[in-house]
């Protein structure tokens, strides 16, 4: 039997799988077609950025890469423990696979064939939306998903803009964005293009698909990394990077073409034809099966080709006897994809809650931090300082076949700093 947590309309909700500012959301079966989807759910007097995501929507309904829209609401009721609540939503196609992020950190960079291949299918996204007039403003690895058969899936519209610009002047003047990735242009506030800015935000993500690490912390002239780019001192910037450890070998055409989307100046960025036809993406580029074994080893192709997502949730798969105390990578194993995407910052664990929410409360105050239990049972949340800046996470533990879940979830500050933290928090549990 799936868990109860309420009901809207004809969604029953299954579980949650994340919250914002404004909004969670939640794997949701639909009881007329039994078909699983992510409903984002709302307050209905807070609608201004699900107005603009589902009018985005509405130009790109049916791109491979980008997510499906599938119905919304806003003046639906959620039902509850016999309790009653007026929220609004919108049922989204579910990417089961997770986020790409949680790919990147857990199997570090992309060989540069795979990292192509989903390059490509990121600016067929991008660029169906800017065909259709649309500037998405948030692109980062968070805003990106896999689906069931691994494909690339654009989502979170909800600080999409038109390229033509509010006044059709070809320029936007809005603070949007999430800062690790904004253009120089948007953090200094100036009037910008939204084309370009998108395309600045898609070389921050390949070269984090190609290194397995950020260019730079911010493009403010003051970051020493993002400073080299503007000084157009790209040789000590490569040079640098590349003297990181664990650091793959990045040949000159790609360093060219990454050097050229994170520029400075919006005019020398290529726009996307000129990047789909840039000589480094014209390389080999990874089949399917290639990119499924990288980050799935063992999965069968065929099946996952020509097999649709069964929506039967019963049944777990078995956990090995050998796995004891802490299991970060067999979670996803234990639990059907249906219900639980890929994250890094997850494990299992045979010790009790109550031990898990102690340990991790002990841990963050031992850092100078913040940890209060929220009122969900086996839960918390944190804050505190990594390199001068404050992050928000919370931690969620449930029971699962015996074992307990705990889920660590960013809710505000530097994703990187996050996943750090929580590398951590995690090396210190397992040796208490």
């Amino acid at each position: 039997m799936e868990p109860d947590k309420g009901r809207i309309g004809k969604y029953t909700l299954i579980r949650l799988l994340g919250k914002g500012g404004t909004s969670k959301v939640f794997l949701a079966r639909d009881s007329e077609t039994s078909f699983l989807v992510a409903l984002k759910v709302m307050d209905p007097k807070r609608l201004t950025s699900a107005e603009v995501e589902i009018e985005a929507f509405r130009y790109v309904p049916n791109h491979p890469n980008v997510i499906k829209l599938y119905d919304y609401c806003f003046n639906a009721v959620k039902i509850k423990d016999n309790k009653t609540k007026e929220v609004a939503y919108m049922a989204l196609e579910h990417a089961n696979r997770g986020e790409i992020f949680d790919w990147v950190f857990s199997r570090g960079a992309f060989p540069q064939a795979i990292a192509r291949r989903y390059f490509k299918e990121l600016l067929e996204g991008v660029n169906a939306l800017h065909k259709a007039g649309i500037v998405h403003r948030d692109l980062k690895p968070e805003n990106i998903f896999f689906s069931e058969n691994f494909t690339l899936k654009l989502a979170d519209l909800g600080f999409a803009g038109p390229a033509a610009g509010r006044d059709w002047s070809g320029t936007l003047e809005t603070y949007k964005g999430t800062r690790p990735y904004m253009a120089p242009e948007i953090l200094e506030r100036l009037p910008y293009r939204g084309v370009q800015t998108d395309i600045f935000s898609s070389g921050i993500i390949m070269f984090i698909l190609v290194t397995g690490r950020p260019p730079f912390r911010t493009a403010l002239k003051n970051d020493p990394h993002y400073r080299l780019i503007v000084d157009k001192n790209l040789e000590k910037f490569w040079s640098i990077h590349l003297g990181y450890k664990n650091t793959p070998e990045i040949p000159e055409s790609l360093r060219d073409l990454l050097s050229k989307m994170l520029s400075y100046c919006p005019s020398e960025r290529p726009g996307i034809e000129n990047i789909l036809n840039h000589n480094w993406m014209l390389e080999g580029t990874a089949s399917l099966e290639e990119a499924v074994q990288f980050l799935s080893p063992g999965t069968n192709i065929e099946e996952l080709i020509h097999d649709e997502p069964s929506p039967d949730l019963d049944g777990y798969r078995c956990f090995s006897p050998e796995e004891v105390g802490l299991s970060r990578y067999s979670s996803r194993l234990l639990v059907p994809e249906e219900t639980l995407p890929f994250a890094s910052t997850r494990f299992l664990s045979n010790l009790s809650p109550e031990f898990l929410v102690g340990s991790v409360k002990s841990i963050v105050r031992q850092k100078g931090g913040v940890a209060k239990e929220e009122d969900e049972v086996y839960s918390l949340k944190a804050s505190l300082v990594v390199n001068h800046e404050m992050i928000e996470f919370s931690l969620l533990i449930s029971e699962l076949d015996s074992k307990y879940l705990a889920e660590f979830k960013r809710l505000s500050g530097y994703h990187w700093d996050f996943y750090n933290t929580y590398q951590e928090i995690y090396e210190e549990l397992k040796h208490i």
